[in-house]
């Protein structure tokens, strides 16, 4: 086998693993973003509760937030769909761990069936945890992007001496 090709493979085998933890990278951050994007809707939802009586409709009439328009979420509900149905048509879109998964399945899925006052604490409650998710989230990110990024390339170094 030639040297150039040894080379052009070995440098191939190292942008491929750039590449892959690149995305890995992009990854992470949108699971974030989206995390933070249904924790400043909950927020939002507690604020129309407190101050009228609004339906989900009317929740995302003023709600703006890139990575729950992009999944259909905010769609769905502005169409009408109840809270629970349009996060559940949305979930095979989303980026998010399990852990916020299934908190916010369970605050959607009871959604609406307790008078304003206990609808506002209970939604406080779930923003509140869903903020633990987030900021532990937060802290990971970083040393998982670099360990990711570590891997990667310790595998692309292992498969350019190989091929040497």
């Amino acid at each position: 086998m030639s040297p150039y090709l040894r080379i052009f493979g070995s440098v191939l085998i190292v942008l491929a693993a750039t590449f892959v933890a690149r995305g890995y990278s992009r990854y992470c951050e949108a699971r974030l973003r989206t995390l933070e994007g249904f924790l400043s809707f909950l927020l939002h939802i507690k604020g129309e509760i407190k101050r009228t009586l609004t339906t989900p409709e009317g929740f995302v009439r003023d709600f703006k937030c890139e990575e729950l328009s992009e999944c259909g979420f905010l769609s769905a509900v502005g169409s009408g769909e109840p809270l629970h149905g349009a996060y559940l048509s949305s979930l095979p879109k989303l980026k998010m761990g399990v852990n916020a998964r299934e908190l916010l399945s369970e605050f959607f899925e009871g959604f609406g069936k307790d008078y304003a006052e206990g609808e506002r604490i209970r939604t406080e409650s779930y923003a509140q945890k869903l903020e633990r998710i987030a900021e532990s989230e937060r802290e990971s990110l970083p040393k998982n992007v670099k360990l990711c990024r570590a891997l990667l390339l310790a595998g692309a170094l292992g498969l350019i001496i190989l091929i040497i």
